[in-house]
């Protein structure tokens, strides 16, 4: 078994790698999700970071779905993070094109 640092670090280096319709990245992104409520404020950046990155490359909708699914946990633990923590969600926000929010309008809520 990975731990969830792991997980996430593996998502976002297939995201950078762009390895993004791999059926190992789904299974992995698979288990970060089954096991989100694990992940520590660091891991849960990176997760998130991971998966916009493939967005922004227009992949299929467990992509979305799972990025739902992330941002909705980060939600109430942001009280848990770090200034650095807070910093790189900024980054990975910014990243997040207007076509795409509009697109998606439940990730801009």
């Amino acid at each position: 078994d990975f731990t969830t640092q792991a997980l996430a670090c593996l998502v976002e280096a297939y995201a950078i790698a762009e390895f993004d319709r791999s059926p190992f990245l789904e299974a992995v992104v698979s288990e970060s999700l089954r096991r989100l409520q694990n992940f520590q404020p660091p891991s849960l950046c990176t997760l998130l970071r991971g998966l916009v990155l493939t967005l922004s490359r227009g992949t299929s909708q467990w992509n979305r779905d799972a990025l739902h699914a992330v941002a909705q946990h980060i939600g109430p633990r942001l009280n848990q993070m770090q200034q650095h923590n807070l910093f790189h969600l900024s980054q990975t926000c910014q990243s997040i094109s207007h076509q795409q929010l509009k697109d998606e309008p439940s990730l801009a809520a």
